[in-house]
């Protein structure tokens, strides 16, 4: 899983709920950014596991919240050697430059993206991806990326995937 540059709540939030959901699913997974010193995300569950991983190949890189491959850094050779690329995003000009491409240019956040896939995932594996832990990181992603619900991006469906999030039990636990 590889977040944008300059990283904000939505690419490690969003990232980091992919990254615990396939570690849930029993996949060998890491995440990575160029630029992790932040203060102000590192209260994030599972901030301290991002870039720990050396190795160089994959069978799939996900690009998370990254409008075009440029964003990614020097992280974009490594996605680019994997042999499988996939791009999860919701920005309008986002150029689909992976093998698999799920844009939701509608959506406020690319947390109401990734919502989406981990609640379809949950559904095809019975496997429990969506709790306190991922939810919380979900719902920091869609605050923050709609500017607190204010943003024109915000719809009927951003509130509704923030109701099933908060139903979730957001930070009881983290």
């Amino acid at each position: 899983v590889i977040c944008h540059m300059n990283p904000d709540e939505d690419t490690l939030g969003s990232g980091l709920a992919l990254y615990e959901a396939f570690k849930r699913l029993g996949k060998r997974s890491f995440i990575f950014c160029n630029d992790k010193n932040s203060r102000r995300l590192d209260k994030l569950y599972g901030y301290d596991e991002i870039n720990t991983a050396d190795e160089k190949k994959y069978d799939l890189a996900i690009a998370v919240d990254c409008g075009d491959d440029g964003s990614m850094g020097i992280k974009a050779q490594e996605f680019y050697a994997a042999k499988v690329t996939a791009n999860i995003d919701h920005h309008k000009a986002n150029n689909n430059f992976a093998d698999i491409n799920y844009v939701y240019p509608g959506s406020a956040a690319t947390g109401e993206a990734v919502f989406r896939l981990l609640k379809e995932l949950e559904a095809d594996t019975k496997v429990k991806l969506l709790d306190e832990i991922t939810g919380t990181l979900l719902y920091a992603a869609i605050i923050t990326d709609s500017g607190s619900f204010g943003f024109s991006s915000v719809t009927a469906d951003t509130f509704r995937t923030a109701a099933e999030l908060i139903e979730l039990g957001l930070g009881r636990r983290h």
